[in-house]
């Protein structure tokens, strides 16, 4: 682990070549461990080469942003190699997890894009590295991520390629051991049940179905889920005022998961549909095309209604569609300048979630609707968060508090916190902004969000 945050931190300062020195230090010693055979140790020695197999593919990410970063395409046969390669080490981290109990049915490339100490979460997220890495942050992880689809097109929707694109032979046999492997292991724990312990329907449900769909030819559906990171880059693209870009993946995303026949995982596939639906539905929001925006985001809010209705209504559930109600709420009121839908959506979004962001929010409201004692006893609750800095300011404006406002809206624009794009995103958003409309003759308000 040291050789690997010594490479990330040569990476996010800029020296590749000293990056390379550390990766290639961290490969060596990491083989030494793999030859080692600590799977036949029993179901702990599995669980510890597993973890070497997800440091492996760990070093290969830092590898294959070292080269993307020198220039190279993310189809290039130099970076397919290396892809290839990480892709197999997460797939064997996988089938060593198999020698365990039974945690989860399938394994996916999000377990290793979110790794705490990979380069999408320890150098990609993070603002301060912009600069030093001499190329955008954002546009690293989109070639990473199209680095990874250029051999796994079926496990990361919404990049392009052919989906059904087979496995080279080494990748296609471990598939091929991880369903035989997921079998014996549901197995191991039918034995180990009782009779009439809760969860033995569902296993045997689940060994009837991966025993039915096993055949000669290994299908990664059968053993892994989609990633997300499509979904997830296309929000990053909003965030930063990128719209068309995130709009045109988003709904690539949504298509390929839309066709996608996973075996496992299909409320969590309709919710990354819906996650997509949303993400495209705001952008045309922020595009200026209010009525698509609707029709988008209410589909979206009905593909997660439905799942609610098939019995998965958990706080997440309820989060997610109390998200997609705020988007259309923000599209009526600020878009379509329907301030009464954009109140019933944002009634409908608050019995499903209260917390400080919603309470901000329904401060606002209080606010808008000339209910100024109720806004002002909510305001009194919040604690002072940089996350509700925009809300805070847009409710002190409708109260005609402008110096709180003014204070508010510096703090949601000011530099360090976010790139550039994104505040400037945010600059753009707040000059048409009903809800500031009581600052825009004041110098101050044009000084911070521009002409």
């Amino acid at each position: 682990m040291a050789e690997t945050l010594s490479a990330a931190a040569e990476l996010a300062a800029g020296r590749s070549e000293r990056a390379e020195g550390h990766l290639e230090a961290a490969r060596t010693l990491l083989a030494g461990l793999s030859a080692q055979g600590l799977e036949r140790a029993g179901a702990a020695g599995a669980r510890l080469a597993a973890e070497v197999a997800d440091e492996r593919a760990v070093e290969e990410c830092y590898a294959l942003l070292a080269l993307l970063r020198a220039g190279r395409a993310p189809d290039s046969e130099p970076v397919r190699v290396i892809a290839r390669e990480l892709h197999g080490l997460s797939l064997r981290a996988q089938l060593l997890g198999c020698e365990g109990p039974l945690l989860s049915w399938t394994g996916d490339l999000d377990s290793l894009v979110h790794h705490p100490h990979g380069p999408f979460d320890l150098i990609l997220s993070n603002p301060e590295f912009e600069a030093r890495l001499s190329a955008s942050r954002l546009d690293l992880s989109l070639a990473l991520a199209q680095a990874l689809a250029a051999v796994a097109p079926a496990e990361m929707p919404g990049f392009g390629g052919r989906e059904d694109e087979p496995l080279d032979p080494p990748r296609a046999v471990l598939v091929g051991q991880i369903e035989l492997a997921r079998i014996d292991q549901v197995q191991r724990e039918l034995s180990r049940l009782g009779p009439d312990a809760a969860s033995r329907g569902e296993l045997e449900t689940a060994l009837r179905v991966l025993g039915a769909q096993f055949g000669a030819d290994p299908d990664l559906h059968r053993v892994r889920l989609p990633s997300a990171l499509a979904v997830e880059l296309a929000g990053d693209l909003r965030d930063e005022g990128r719209s068309r870009e995130a709009a045109a993946l988003a709904r690539a995303a949504g298509e390929a998961l839309s066709r996608a026949d996973f075996l496992f995982g299909g409320p969590y596939l309709q919710e990354l549909v819906a996650r997509a639906e949303s993400i495209e539905g705001s952008c045309a929001t922020d595009e200026g095309r209010p009525e698509e925006a609707d029709r988008i985001l209410n589909a979206a809010l009905e593909r997660l209604e439905t799942i609610a209705r098939s019995g998965i209504d958990d706080l997440r559930s309820k989060a997610a569609r109390s998200n997609v109600l705020v988007s259309l709420a923000v599209n009526a009121n600020v878009k379509l300048g329907d301030p009464a839908r954009a109140l019933s959506y944002f009634e409908r979004a608050f019995e499903l979630r209260q917390d400080d962001f919603t309470r901000t929010l329904l401060a606002c409201y209080r606010a808008r609707a000339g209910r100024r004692d109720e806004a002002r006893a909510l305001l009194r609750q919040m604690p002072e968060s940089p996350f509700n800095a925009y809300n805070l300011a847009c409710t002190h404006a409708l109260l005609g508090d402008r110096e709180r406002a003014l204070e508010y809206l510096a703090r949601e624009l000011r530099p360090g916190g976010r790139s550039p794009g994104a505040i400037e995103r945010q600059r753009v958003w707040a000059r048409t902004d009903p809800d500031l409309a009581a600052l825009r003759d004041d110098p101050r308000f044009r000084e911070l969000v521009g002409p």
